[in-house]
């Protein structure tokens, strides 16, 4: 076996004509970059401060039963209501910069009016640290006869860029009364659940 020595340090080497081999203690460095092929890498663990391309998925999470003993969240009245972060759906180590896509649908969801005939279901993002942000994705429904109550399905998705110093953001829900006379409620309850999906892309 031939071998290849730097300073007294193996580079690489060789056995017959097989092909060349390189010394399981080589670091990268440097001079590295804008190499076109590392050929296969059987083993190996990316570093956290690896950056992707932007639009590369980095994570998700998905939860089929979301909200699931939270209970109802109602809205009585020409008001609206929200999740507390802790009811939210959590995804954990984002990155600042990178961008949140939340989809949250179907569960049990109904709205009931004498009078106003408008609804509205929407989600938010809930950092670990600062204020919650509603955009303006929603579900908007409306009704055409007095003293009716419709059950809906919602189904909602929206984009969060995550802000500086959060490392955490729970998606939380928004029921809306258009009406005085209103009352609408969203949850998974009667085996009918919420389910909600969050992928954190690259900025």
């Amino acid at each position: 076996m031939s071998t290849l020595k730097l300073n007294g340090k193996n580079l690489a080497s060789q056995t017959s004509s097989a092909e060349p081999v390189i010394a399981s203690t080589v670091t990268g460095g440097a001079g590295l970059s804008g190499m076109t092929s590392l050929g296969t890498v059987t083993a190996g663990t990316l570093a956290s401060s690896v950056v992707f391309p932007a639009g590369h998925v980095i994570q998700v999470v998905s939860d089929m039963t979301a909200f699931d003993g939270t209970g109802y969240l109602t809205a009585d009245g020409e008001t609206y209501t929200d999740d507390t972060h802790a009811n939210g759906v959590l995804i954990s180590n984002v990155t600042a910069g990178n961008k949140l896509i939340a989809m949250v649908s179907s569960g049990y969801a109904y709205y009931h009016s004498t009078s106003g005939t408008n609804c509205y279901f929407r989600i938010g993002f809930s950092p670990d640290t600062g204020s919650d942000t509603f955009n303006d994705a929603e579900g908007y429904y409306t009704r055409t006869q007095s003293d009716f109550t419709f059950q809906v399905v919602p189904s909602i998705q929206s984009l969060y860029t995550i802000p500086s110093g959060v490392t955490s953001v729970a998606v939380i829900r928004r029921v809306v009364s258009g009406s005085a006379a209103g009352y609408i409620t969203w949850g998974s309850v009667n085996n009918k659940y919420v389910h909600c999906i969050i992928m954190e892309v690259q900025g």
